[in-house]
């Protein structure tokens, strides 16, 4: 199925190796991430909209975002979920855009209750592509990440648990974390489809609630979708993301 413009760039396995409010990050620019966008839920008592998730756009169609996102009691009315693109700022400015089909991967908690952690939403009008919106750029399936590499955080979650979310988008740098470390770590839960990335035995960065959603990048490629971890900015426990080469062939499939 066509679906208005895919501009998604893959990027295989062989080019990759020769190239949760963010704590312990800084104030950045939507036009620094114009992928990014706020995935905003409706108040039932209040009658507010409220960014709540993250998301990236992928096409102009489509964003992809954490299937944990859109779940709750007033789940799966989509009336109660909206994004809003090429905004700095939470909650204001860009443009607002309602959905239309909201589709979680398949596997989503069959080997690990965040196991394929991971869901497309369609949007109910395409965006124009400006310097303050665009679609993202993902790995090829497959396409593996090495140990130590840095990656960016952002969004516009929690300044730190139980904190105030940020009121403009924030970015931070972190490393990617051994899989077999971080699953020691966790003792469970930790799959094959997962990124872990922290400052080991350090902490003082990371995502947090609120930043659920977003964008794990590498030099501005999407590498992983956040999704959980324990705490935030814990020198022990890292972040964990989905890791999006996973289920790359997915995406296009299902979005295309």
């Amino acid at each position: 199925m066509s679906l208005g413009t895919w501009s998604i760039l893959l990027l295989t396995a062989a080019a990759a190796a020769a190239s949760p409010r963010i704590i312990g990050g800084s104030s950045t620019t939507i036009q620094q991430h114009p992928w990014l966008v706020q995935v905003d839920q409706l108040g039932v008592s209040s009658g507010a909209w409220v960014q709540s998730c993250a998301g990236s756009l992928v096409s102009n169609g489509w964003v992809i975002s954490a299937a944990h996102c859109f779940e709750g009691w007033t789940y799966p009315d989509i009336t109660y979920r909206r994004v809003r693109v090429g905004a700095t700022t939470r909650n204001e400015g860009g443009t607002t855009i309602a959905l239309t089909r909201v589709v979680k991967h398949p596997d989503y908690r069959k080997a690990a209750r965040f196991d394929a952690d991971l869901t497309l939403v369609r949007l109910a009008t395409f965006v124009d592509f400006t310097p303050t919106v665009q679609a993202g750029v993902i790995y090829g399936q497959g396409t593996e990440t090495a140990t130590n590499t840095e990656v960016v955080l952002s969004g516009w979650g929690q300044l730190g648990l139980g904190q105030p979310s940020a009121e403009t988008l924030q970015e931070t740098t972190v490393k990617i974390v051994d899989n077999a470390e971080c699953a020691r770590r966790y003792g469970e839960g930790i799959t094959s489809n997962m990124i872990c990335a922290g400052i080991l035995d350090q902490g003082g960065k990371d995502s947090c609630q609120g930043d659920a959603g977003g964008a794990l990048t590498i030099d501005n490629v999407i590498v992983g979708v956040i999704s959980w971890g324990e705490g935030c900015a814990s020198g022990y426990f890292p972040g964990v993301s989905t890791k999006v080469s996973a289920y790359s062939n997915w995406i296009i499939d299902t979005a295309v």
